[in-house]
């Protein structure tokens, strides 16, 4: 008998992560929802249940070299295999670059780039051995199309795009398939309930303090008005897990589509000048 085809999604504890999870669940994958802390379990396990589909939930850390070399292990010995990895785990600092301190910026590289280097390591072999397998690593709009107040963060999905064009014509001849989903901004944790501000941003002494404080205001503004659903980045990832030609990158949201657009048309001294003006707006 055929085994199901078995999925591996990190930082599932929330937002895209459970949702991707539950979804390729409910299309027939076994899925292994891994997060580094099996405590933040509850919402997964009652989307899970709403949804009357199972999930396995198991502990991985992508900043920690064990823990996925041992995750990894476990859930190829448990399911013969491992077919779709789901590198989502990832998290953002917002502050302006000059507030931005050296250790809040190794801590994005490390889970938003090594991260994706470690666990797409650890699953390599078996995937080469099989000669088939895919790689989705979910990356932003901002990768391509970076913002103020996100440097850092823009920048690891800078390196996380280009790392996938790379990796995908290495593991081309081994019939594994590289995609990057790009999701323009939706109201999910990373940006909303754990929204996460550069130590330096929230301090009175910074030159930036008053301007920090506005654009704070106005980004929860911005948030607050936003309706793009989280559910179309899932469906987004199911797709280059399931499209017969999966494509090389999938760009979500309206905003992402827009913004690629304008900068692809306007010259780009005009497009900087256009992100300034709503920056600005932004701070009022």
């Amino acid at each position: 008998m055929k085994r199901a085809p078995v999925a591996v999604v990190t930082g599932a504890s929330s937002g895209f992560g459970l949702l991707t999870s539950i979804t390729l669940a409910d299309l027939g994958f076994r899925v292994f929802a891994t997060m580094r802390a099996i405590g933040r379990r509850d919402e997964l396990d009652e989307a899970a249940s709403r949804a009357g589909v199972d999930v396995d939930v198991v502990s991985l850390d992508v900043t920690d070299d064990r823990s996925v070399r041992e995750a990894v292990a476990r859930i190829e010995a448990a399911a013969g295999g491992i077919d779709v990895l789901v590198n989502n785990a990832g998290i953002a600092v917002a502050g302006l670059f000059e507030d931005l301190d050296v250790l809040e910026l190794r801590e994005q590289l490390e889970t938003n780039v090594i991260g994706i280097v470690r666990t797409t390591q650890a699953v390599l072999p078996g995937m080469r051995a099989r000669r088939s397998g895919r790689i989705i690593n979910v990356s932003s709009a901002g990768g391509k199309l970076p913002t103020p107040m996100l440097s850092g963060y823009c920048g690891t999905k800078a390196a996380v795009d280009a790392l996938s064009e790379a990796l995908r014509i290495e593991t081309k001849p081994f019939g594994i398939s590289v995609s990057v989903v790009a999701p323009g901004t939706f109201k999910t944790a990373i940006f909303a309930q754990n929204r996460r501000v550069a130590r330096r941003a929230s301090d009175p002494e910074s030159p930036f303090f008053d301007r920090n404080q506005r654009l704070e205001r106005g980004v929860a503004r911005m948030l607050a008005q936003n309706h793009a659903n989280p559910q179309d980045v899932a469906d987004a990832v199911v797709r280059a897990a399931t499209d017969r030609r999966p494509s090389r990158y999938y760009r979500v949201g309206i905003d992402a589509h827009m913004g690629a657009i304008a900068r692809a048309l306007m010259p780009e001294a005009m497009y900087e000048w256009g992100l300034s003006r709503y920056f600005e707006s932004l701070a009022r």
